[in-house]
Formats: structure tokens, C-alpha cells, sequence
């Protein structure tokens, strides 16, 4: 079925047709999406990337110049990508039928979160993926005196149409839940990327040793179940060389990257399958940020989405030409 799908697509969107705005999907082979300073989807089995949306050169309102993507997730059933500003709280959607950018909200005025007090000064520069309907992702704070860090996973449910933040909390809802679970005695952690299986909530996820080199933490791939918050993960494989990584339902498949390589990794063991070199990838950061996986919709959905956008586009061109 999912052959059969990406088949589909490759007829609808072969070789990454520009969709009425001027967006791109990518090509129907890609399984990936990342971010730098800019969106991009990249084909695994090539290693090939393709710009999909260049921020920059947009101009995109409230977006400022040393402002960067991070927390990249893929909302499947809307076909949008969220994702949030690394620099501040606020959160971000792109629509890939569409091609347009907007706000979501910020977790600090939109939705605060609840669930753990003290929670007061914390950054979004790290992992995010999407469950269940709801969008998760690693809110990183140093501590003083010594900024040792100590990550969170936020859990932020939508409003019914996907385009604004409805509430947020923390997932787990204590400290003891979210950090011994991953074998951190001291409560210290630092997610560097974690990805799900939106079937089932089997998750994965990268950690650092934080930047003192604290040597209660291991630094390496985990796995365990978003559905079960405060359950014990294994760690599978210790001190890999990427620390992106992303599940594709479509493919089965774990992939990972650093800025120069595309690996394809076993989602059992951890261990690397086959690699590939990053070609194209010219974002103005020099690396790669976060990455989410592609999840191809049903045909219809395809049409729709595609429709949409062109109906979008029109009525934008229309507006935009009145005077």
C-alpha cells in the first residue's frame, strides 16, 4: 500500500512540481524533511536534499535574521510540518499543499505550560515530533550555578483546525518521571533529537553528555513508548556518530544524519544498515538541525491538499492585486 501511495505521488509531484504557491512537496522518494536555517526534504537512498522553502528570502513576518528552525515535526493528517523557533518559544507551521507559513502561538502567551512548577527560562533548540494528535518537543534549560541541562518533553495540543496552540504541559508530569526513565540518577539530561512511530508511540531518541561532561550521562540512541510516560528506556547504541534522527512508517525505517551523511539505522539494535553523503544540502547554517520523516497521505488526500492550495493561492493572488 505504501508502493502503491508513493507511486501515486511520484505521478502527482514527480521530481518536486511546484504546487500553485510556488511550494514545493519534494519528490515522492524523499523520507525525509529537515532544517537548518531553511526547510528541506531530503531522499534517503540518493542522499539527494531539495529546498523546499527558503525563510529568508521569503521575508516572513516576525521573523527575524538570527532566528532558527528547530523541533521539526510532521502532522500527517494535515500535511503540515510544525516546528519551533530555537531561539524563543514561539511555535511555527508550514503547510506543504499551500507552500504558506504562519504562527501557531507561543507557549508563553498562547498556551503557558502547566504541570511543573519552575519551569521558567527554557529554550527550544532540540528534538520534536508528533503523536497522537498532539506535538512534542524538547524544552532544554540550563541550570545554575554550573548550566548543567535538564530536558523536558512540552506536549501541545492544537485547536480543531491545526493553526493554533490550544494547551500545553508537560509530558510525563514530574521530574522524576522524565529523567530517571532515562537512566539519569542526578535528574540531569540533554535531548538532542527523538522521533515516534505515530502508530504506536514506540519512540526513539538521542541524548548528549551535557557540556560539562557529566559522567552519570550516557550519550547515545534510546528507545522506549511515548505512550507510557515514566516507563524505563533501553539504550541501544552509545556515543553514535549522527545525533538527528527520524522514523518513517511508510518505509519502516530509522534514519539519521549528521551534516554530511544520511544513515539508515536498525531500529532494534541501533546499529548502522548503509550510509549515504548529504549532496545539495547548501543551507546557510552548515548543518542540520532536526530532521522528521515524510509520511505519504492516502491518493485522495493527495488531490485535496493540492486543491486547497491552489484555491488558496488564487484567492491570495486576487487580494494581492487589488490596489
Amino acid at each position: 500500500m505504501a508502493f502503491q501511495r508513493r507511486a501515486l505521488a511520484g505521478a502527482l509531484l514527480a521530481g518536486g512540481v511546484v504546487l500553485c504557491s510556488g511550494a514545493r512537496l519534494g519528490s515522492a522518494a524523499d523520507s525525509l524533511y529537515a532544517v537548518g536555517n531553511d526547510l528541506w526534504s531530503i531522499n534517503a537512498t540518493t542522499g539527494q536534499a531539495t529546498l523546499l522553502f527558503d525563510i529568508t528570502a521569503a521575508q516572513v513576518p516576525g521573523w527575524g535574521p538570527t532566528d532558527r528552525m528547530n523541533a521539526l515535526a510532521l502532522d500527517a493528517a494535515r500535511q503540515q510540518l510544525i516546528f519551533a523557533n530555537a531561539e524563543n518559544r514561539n511555535l511555527y507551521r508550514y503547510a506543504l499543499g499551500s507552500g504558506t507559513f504562519s504562527a501557531l502561538g507561543s507557549l508563553d502567551t498562547a498556551a503557558p505550560l502547566s504541570g511543573f512548577g519552575g519551569l521558567i527560562d527554557f529554550n527550544m533548540d532540540s528534538g520534536g515530533t508528533f503523536y497522537g494528535g498532539k506535538y512534542y518537543a524538547a524544552l532544554e534549560l540550563s541550570l545554575p550555578p554550573t548550566s548543567q541541562k535538564l530536558s523536558f518533553m512540552a506536549e501541545v495540543v492544537l485547536d480543531v483546525t491545526g493553526t493554533a496552540v490550544a494547551s500545553a504541559s508537560i509530558y510525563g508530569g514530574t521530574e522524576a518521571a522524565l529523567t530517571q526513565s532515562w537512566g539519569y540518577t542526578d535528574g540531569f539530561n540533554d535531548f538532542g533529537d527523538f522521533t515516534v512511530n505515530p502508530s504506536t508511540g514506540e519512540l526513539w531518541a538521542f541524548t548528549y553528555v551535557d557540556d560539562l561532561g557529566n559522567p552519570n550521562l550516557l550519550q547515545g540512541l534510546w528507545h522506549g513508548n511515548l505512550a507510557t510516560p515514566g516507563g524505563v528506556n533501553v539504550i541501544l547504541a552509545s556515543n553514535p556518530a549522527w545525533s538527528q534522527i527520524a522514523y518513517n512508517v511508510d518505509e519502516d525505517k530509522l534514519y539519521a544524519m549528521d551534516g554530511a551523511t544520511v544513515y539508515a539505522i536498525d531500529k532494534t539494535t541501533g546499529a548502522t544498515l548503509s550510509t549515504v553523503p548529504l549532496v545539495g544540502y547548501t543551507d546557510s547554517s552548515g548543518y542540520v538541525a532536526d530532521l522528521a520523516a515524510v509520511t505519504v497521505p492516502e491518493p485522495g488526500a493527495y488531490a485535496l491538499w493540492a486543491a486547497l492550495g491552489c484555491v488558496g493561492y488564487g484567492l491570495w493572488r486576487t487580494r494581492s492585486g487589488r490596489k
